[in-house]
């Protein structure tokens, strides 16, 4: 339990890094990919052209974020050495959120503006399926909101003058 607690905050932070912009230190060449984490995303995303990709160590256990470009949209892919998918995220624009996401958003958070989005799947998770979404709104705060398919909001974090 300890363990896939450890790799789903990896993956949660992961996914703050990449939805903050913030630099990631340990990029590394996506030829130098283990052959295994590559021949899985060949296989998930056989049109997908791989861009760039990131290592972690946590606890002794490596993971890497692959971003890559498949079909229109750009997607972060975290993975185990063994070639297991934890997670992955589609960047999405504000238009590109499903209807029940941006109407709850725009019912709670009124003339908030989206400034970044993605979709998150995490297999093995009660809830597989979540879109995270950060806003600017009226009030000079960023705020990260986590919501389901549905639009209920399921987790939410304010970033005080941070606009």
């Amino acid at each position: 339990m300890r363990k896939l607690m450890s790799k789903l905050m990896i993956a949660l932070a992961l996914v703050v890094l990449a939805m903050t912009s913030a630099a990631r230190a340990d990029e590394v060449a996506v030829a130098k990919l283990p052959k295994l984490v590559t021949k899985i995303l060949e296989v998930k995303y056989p049109a997908a052209e791989l861009v760039k990709a990131f290592k972690d160590v946590e606890d002794d256990e490596t993971l890497f974020t692959v971003v890559l470009k498949y079909k229109k949209f750009d997607y972060e892919v975290t993975i185990t050495v063994e070639g297991e998918i934890l997670e992955t995220a589609k960047i999405l624009t504000a238009k590109d959120l499903p209807e029940a996401v941006a109407k709850a958003l725009q019912q709670k958070y009124r003339n908030a503006k989206v400034k970044e989005a993605a979709e998150v799947r995490e297999p093995g998770q009660q809830v597989i399926r979540t879109f995270h979404v950060e806003i600017d709104t009226a009030q000079n705060t960023t705020l990260q909101v986590i919501l389901d398919v549905k639009g209920k909001i399921l987790n939410e974090s304010s970033k005080q003058g941070q606009k």
